[in-house]
């Protein structure tokens, strides 16, 4: 859900981090010649003024910045709570109502004034923010939006996320770790290599410079753990490493680990619950 919000006098538009948005919203910023902040995991009011956290040094740190009271931004959030928590934060029970979401942990200490709120779905971007605006010369136009063919819900919003990274064999095995996602109604997620073999979406993408997820349960398979991922599932409740390298830095963060292979993990799972339908 993309959010437009008028906060103490200004524009904030919030938009979720995806390939494609993230090109809109560079669009975006240059037609209305707002300033873009990218990666934003958290956005919050306190004391009057508006803040936002976003990784830094390549993820080993987190940044914090001020907006500035006078300039409207648009914002891309790798987080799917961030914009509920801050219409939380500034308009209590109304923003609640229309974002769904309880005030994190910076609400009470704001005293932004919030005029008013639209929202509208991811599919409906171009339209709302694009079209009205006029075209630069010489632009591309756009044609046609298609959706991406990933199934089920987002990584940023799924509760059981099987992800599956370098330790994964082969397409025919990424397909398997897919298949056996589908089994537990899984969302299937995936480090970087996986998606420039063409094994995964960009909107499966976990780490950095993909989602940044907060699922109840993550199972890891073949994911060695480089900073760049650790810094997209270290919100997570639990996390299951499954990984044949004894000494990935993932068994550092994981709260249950199987010092195995992945592929035959999968495999075996998939087995087992074909002999128990």
């Amino acid at each position: 859900m993309i959010y437009i919000a008028e906060l103490d006098n200004r524009i904030l538009t919030l938009i979720p981090s995806s390939p494609s948005l993230r090109e809109l919203a560079a669009a975006l910023s240059v037609r209305t010649e707002q300033p873009l902040i990218s990666d934003c995991t958290e956005v919050w009011p306190e004391d009057g003024k508006v803040f936002v956290r976003k990784p830094s040094l390549d993820g080993k740190s987190f940044s914090k910045y001020e907006l500035d009271a006078n300039t409207s931004y648009v914002l891309l959030l790798k987080t799917s709570d961030a914009a509920d928590k801050l219409l939380a934060a500034c308009q209590g029970d109304l923003a609640g109502s229309l974002a769904g979401a309880s005030a994190g942990s910076h609400a009470g200490a704001s005293d932004s004034s919030l005029a008013g709120i639209t929202s509208f779905p991811d599919d409906m971007a171009h339209e709302k923010l694009l079209y009205p605006l006029e075209q630069p010369r010489d632009e591309a136009a756009v044609t046609n939006v298609e959706r991406s063919a990933s199934s089920g819900t987002h990584v940023r919003d799924a509760e059981l996320i099987f992800a599956g990274g370098r330790g994964i064999m082969n397409e025919e095995s990424f397909a398997a770790l897919r298949k056996l996602a589908g089994l537990y109604g899984a969302s299937v997620g995936a480090s970087r290599p996986m998606v420039d073999q063409g094994w995964a979406t960009w909107d499966e993408q976990i780490g950095q410079t993909g989602s940044i997820v907060k699922p109840k349960v993550y199972v890891a398979f073949g994911i060695s753990g480089a900073v760049q991922h650790i810094t997209g599932i270290e919100k997570s409740q639990n996390i299951i490493a499954v990984n044949l390298k004894q000494d990935s830095p993932i068994f550092r963060y994981a709260n249950f680990g199987a010092f195995a292979d992945d592929n035959s993990i999968i495999r075996n799972m998939l087995n087992l619950v074909d002999a128990t339908c």
